[in-house]
């Protein structure tokens, strides 16, 4: 049942808030509209569902849904957010904090009633996995959120020392990448720092680049860049350029076009054949497409 309940009643606590920053795109149609969702509130007016919309109505009453049993208020919250604004995965992480140390939840009962509204991933164990989250460092914990990143990306970062979560947070904010970005770099830089013994802030002092990520796949591929570099000398004035993989995600390349020139099938020809020797090559071909 829907109330009509004085503004100035309802109370306010953040930390109830599962999403970090209010929804500005709703306050243009809040304000021509009214607000024409209910919000959600506890027995005692507290404000449970419905921050965006509080905070940019400018009625004296709003539309409410009054639940007894704060745990029911809860879970109603939860399955309207993800029917008309779904959750990123760290506010699904955030929800999950809050049922277990706010409504008191047991980690069962997360389980199997609040895991099928979130969605949340299988390859995570959903309790323990979320909680693990808040414990990285905080400018990186910000960045990520901001970037809608997945828990187990977080959860791979969580892993470093709070120096090393600090330099990347840093980082990534500086360089301005976006998270599939943040995700190659980090990848990169975690061979590097095994292969050659350094920690993330010499590597990437090693990069006069501006674009970080070119820089890294040099040290890290080193003879696949050579590969790209002689291949485009040779094929560029066929066909504009040879097309590499360019995001480590696509495990091929490929040309099309007559060569005319004899001097340059012979020097494709010995390119190929360095290829099959040169095993920096070859495991980057295998990091991309497997042993086939």
């Amino acid at each position: 049942m829907i109330e009509y309940i004085e503004k100035s009643k309802i109370k306010v606590d953040d930390r109830l808030r599962i999403r970090s920053e209010l929804n500005t795109l709703i306050a243009k149609s809040v304000r021509k509209n009214g607000v024409v969702s209910p919000v959600v509130v506890l027995k005692d007016l507290t404000l449970v569902d419905g921050f965006s919309r509080f905070n940019f109505s400018l009625d004296d009453k709003m539309p409410a849904i009054v639940k007894e049993n704060e745990r029911d208020a809860f879970f109603l919250s939860i399955e309207l957010n993800m029917l008309s604004n779904p959750y990123s995965e760290f506010e699904k992480a955030r929800a999950i904090k809050l049922a277990f140390e706010k409504f008191k939840i047991e980690k069962e009962e997360i389980v199997k009633r609040l895991n099928p509204l979130l969605k949340f991933s299988k390859k995570i164990s959903i309790v323990e996995d979320c909680l693990e989250v808040f414990k990285l460092e905080k400018s990186l914990f910000s960045l990520l959120e901001v970037r809608r990143s997945p828990v187990s990306f977080a959860l791979r970062l969580l892993k470093e020392d709070r120096e090393e979560q600090k330099f990347l947070a840093d980082l990534f904010k500086s360089k301005r990448l976006s998270l599939s970005r943040m995700q190659i770099v980090y990848d990169l830089m975690y061979y590097i720092r095994k292969r050659d013994s350094l920690n993330f802030r010499q590597i990437v002092e090693k990069c006069k680049d501006t674009d970080v990520v070119s820089c890294l796949k040099k040290l890290r591929y080193p003879g696949f860049v050579r590969l790209k570099e002689e291949l485009n000398e040779i094929l560029t004035k066929y066909r504009g350029s040879l097309s590499f993989p360019e995001d480590l995600e696509a495990g091929y390349f490929y040309f099309s076009g007559k060569i005319s020139s004899k001097q340059d099938i012979e020097r494709i020809e010995k390119t190929l054949q360095n290829l099959k020797a040169d095993k920096d090559v070859w495991d980057f071909l295998k990091s991309v497409r497997g042993d086939d």
